[in-house]
């Protein structure tokens, strides 16, 4: 199969995303034609060359304009050749062109939001206005829509887009090569891992281990992630206030083997992200053998409803959160394997990224089989 695949980030410092869509590109390329496409200022090629992905073309903004009028220009040639187009993210104006070249050359188009369709968080108007123009268009018209849970659903409300063409399939995992829950001591702290913005609802986390350590004096917390528009200032302020200077700490990110060890020596990882359709530390965090606390209202809980019902709480229970973050650091060695070994039976099964690749090969399957994904032009 020749497949197209638009990578919306190709860069380690994008976050989960780009792990994702390069670990995806990374099986897909091994039994099958894949060509990469990523905006220049978005990739760096030593990630892509780690992730195993071989044929990476970049383009620049001017690149695509020439081909939306050049139906000869290489990029043309490249969707031409394409059987299939997969088309990660939603708030890029390149979506819409690349969307809209697919229609016109009866090239199928897979979309895959990675939870960017959310409309009310961070600059809701620039957004609807992008939707009004340009978003809706490309949702109406994608063949299939790659969800990552049943809760990013939500998130469709305001779209033109029929339930037929949606389909759940969650990020795989990459699991450890070693089992990591056979660490003698873990340290006393709890961890965040992930990027540091208001999203992450970190002031309620802190405030949440205010109540902690009122009830246990030797646990720590760490707050380690890049940082988004200064976000690391309001969280500074807070932690000073609070009088926390001493056990919360904000750190650099980490990546590889040291965030596989990080993620192992915790006492547990807490991600309390608003508005999340899956979170995929949440799942890094049990497959390394550490126990993951996440909110009853994201796209993670509903897969951990399944094997760790235990680990939810409310959205906005700071007094819930502190009891289950306490109950955690006393917990015996044998409940905490008991938990562990069931979580990561449960990821292993679930989100082995060669069974989520076969899902997403799949969709494709279907959509080529499809009328209409043979001749977009008859939507």
């Amino acid at each position: 199969m020749k497949i197209l695949f638009l990578s919306s980030s190709l860069a380690a410092k994008f976050g989960g995303a780009a792990i994702s869509e390069s670990s995806l590109c990374g099986k897909l390329s091994l039994h099958h034609e894949l060509v990469v496409l990523s905006r220049s200022a978005r990739a760096d090629l030593d990630f892509a060359k780690k992730q195993r992905i071989k044929n990476v073309v970049c383009f620049k903004p001017t690149d695509l304009i020439r081909a939306f009028f050049d139906s000869e220009h290489p990029l043309s040639k490249l969707i031409r050749w394409a059987e299939v187009f997969h088309l990660n993210g939603h708030w890029f104006w390149e979506n819409y062109f690349f969307a809209r070249l697919c229609y016109r050359y009866g090239v199928p188009y897979v979309l895959h939001p990675r939870g960017m369709l959310w409309v009310s968080y961070r600059r809701p108007v620039l957004k609807r206005v992008f939707n009004i123009v340009l978003g809706n268009w490309i949702v109406s018209h994608a063949s299939k829509v790659v969800l990552l849970s049943e809760f990013e659903k939500s998130q469709l409300d305001r779209y033109p887009v029929v339930n037929k063409k949606l389909i759940v399939i969650p990020n795989g995992i990459e699991l450890p090569e070693f089992s990591t829950d056979c660490i003698a001591a873990r340290k006393k702290y709890f961890l965040y891992l992930g990027r540091l913005e208001p999203r992450k609802n970190l002031e309620f986390l802190i405030r949440s281990f205010k109540k902690v350590i009122e009830n246990n004096s030797g646990l720590s917390l760490r707050l380690i992630g890049p940082v988004e528009r200064h976000y690391d200032q309001a969280l500074k302020k807070l932690i000073f206030q609070l009088g926390l200077s001493d056990v919360v700490t904000i750190e650099d990110p980490v990546y590889g083997k040291e965030k596989a060890i990080l993620l192992s020596n915790a006492l547990a990882v807490v991600y309390p992200a608003k508005g999340e359709p899956f979170g995929r530390t949440v799942f890094e965090a049990f497959a390394a053998g550490t126990l993951c606390l996440i909110p009853q209202n994201s796209g993670g809980a509903e897969y951990v409803n399944i094997f760790a019902p235990e680990m939810l709480y409310p959205d906005q229970s700071e007094d819930i959160l502190a009891d289950k973050m306490l109950t955690i650091s006393m917990m015996e060695q044998e409940e905490r394997s008991l938990l562990v070994t069931k979580a990561q039976e449960w990821v292993k099964r679930n989100l082995d990224w060669q069974s989520v690749t076969e899902r997403v090969l799949e969709v494709y399957r279907v959509v080529l089989k499809q009328p209409e994904g043979m001749n977009l032009k008859n939507l």
